[in-house]
């Protein structure tokens, strides 16, 4: 049986370890680790060194190595949990009643029914609170956020982490240092949120904020002089809803006497981000989309407020008669929450403006401005 030649581990300046044998002994070898010359003691010295059965065992980690690996999986996990989280906590809430629902219930009712519910709301008004689904709408919204905002720090911390430890092992090994400047520019970039995109901007008006209600009036005023006030708002809508992002959120709504309000497919009054897909639905909403009727003011900012935005756009031509009521602006100021409204007016002569809208964004924190339409192509 042949015996075994011994083995040495002779350290190195950069912390590795050398192999090297008996016929080595007295001269110089080169460190795998990081290509430095490693001088070998000799002979009757280098049994200090040798390597025993118990240090065949496989080498451990460096610490270096183990943040690396640690800072990358904490980037890449936090990361995509923060993108899904917005739209999972979405997924559980009922979808609000829409339209056609609301109209089966009343042609299924009977005539006294009818009487009775119209005899109610003609002595306590239309105002109700708020549903069920609404209720949960808003607490899911709410909790992904802080939810979100937690694994994003998470995930900034995992890349930095990385990013030290890279940095670490470059001065350990230079063969290491290649795969760990890939490896962690490759977890800090997928680390990163989605694009933000610009701030929320509206003829001028800008907010801050993750959701953002788009409130635009399509009464038939907003057809004169030939289309170009609502042709206006559509190119003004459909800019701002595309510098939006990957990041914040979207409703959009028109309104008359009644609201029309752009749906998901998840389902009436959840919210929509601006990717390719909805950004398409977007377009076709905006084409089919004419002017026609009178303006309510009330009953767009209530169901709109109802959706907890953060910031609300809302656009109007409406002549000063068609304002808020003292008594509607206090109902929606119990009502605003957290939300900013910026109100943009179409038209600057007098009896155009809207005193109490303006008072509104005013109660809000929010701004409003009065701009001509100017039109174009």
């Amino acid at each position: 049986m042949t015996a075994t030649a011994k083995q040495y581990r002779i350290p190195c300046r950069c912390g590795g370890e050398v192999t090297v044998g008996p016929g080595q002994a007295g001269g110089h070898v080169e460190c795998p680790w990081c290509g430095g010359s490693v001088t070998v003691p000799r002979l009757r010295e280098l049994e200090a060194f040798v390597v025993t059965e118990a240090a065949r065992l496989p080498r451990p980690w460096r610490p270096c190595q183990a943040w690396l690996l640690l800072g990358c999986v904490v980037a890449l996990a936090s990361a995509t949990a923060a993108v899904l989280v917005p739209r999972i906590s979405s997924r559980n809430v009922p979808p609000l009643p829409d339209e056609t629902a609301i109209r089966a219930a009343v042609n299924s009712a009977d005539t006294v029914t009818i009487y009775k519910a119209w005899q109610s709301m003609r002595t306590s008004g239309v105002d109700r609170g708020t549903l069920p689904q609404e209720l949960r709408l808003q607490q899911a919204a709410g909790a992904a956020g802080r939810i979100g905002g937690v694994l994003w720090t998470l995930a900034a911390a995992g890349g930095v982490v990385a990013v030290a430890g890279g940095i670490s092992c470059f001065f350990a090994s230079r063969l290491l240092a290649v795969a760990v400047g890939i490896i962690s520019l490759s977890a800090v970039a997928l680390a990163e949120p989605p694009s933000p995109g610009q701030p929320p901007r509206f003829f001028g008006l800008e907010a801050v904020g993750e959701r953002i209600a788009y409130v635009c009036d399509r009464s038939a005023s907003m057809s004169e002089p030939d289309g170009l006030p609502l042709a206006e708002a559509k190119r003004e809508l459909l800019a701002s809803i595309e510098s939006l992002g990957e990041s914040r959120q979207f409703h959009l709504m028109f309104y008359n006497e009644r609201q029309s309000m752009l749906t998901p497919p998840g389902g009436r009054g959840r919210p929509m981000f601006a990717d390719e897909s909805t950004l398409r639905d977007v377009r076709r909403f905006l084409e089919g989309t004419s002017a026609a009727g009178g303006t309510r003011h009330y009953e767009a900012v209530v169901a709109t407020l109802r959706l907890a935005p953060d910031v609300v756009f809302l656009l109007t031509d409406a002549e000063e008669k068609h304002d808020l009521t003292a008594e509607e602006l206090d109902r929606l100021t119990e009502r605003l929450g957290t939300a900013r409204c910026m109100v943009v007016q179409f038209g600057g002569g007098v009896g155009r403006r809207s005193p109490r809208l303006a008072r509104l964004a005013a109660i809000s924190g929010g701004d409003y401005r009065v701009v001509e339409p100017v039109g174009g192509d």
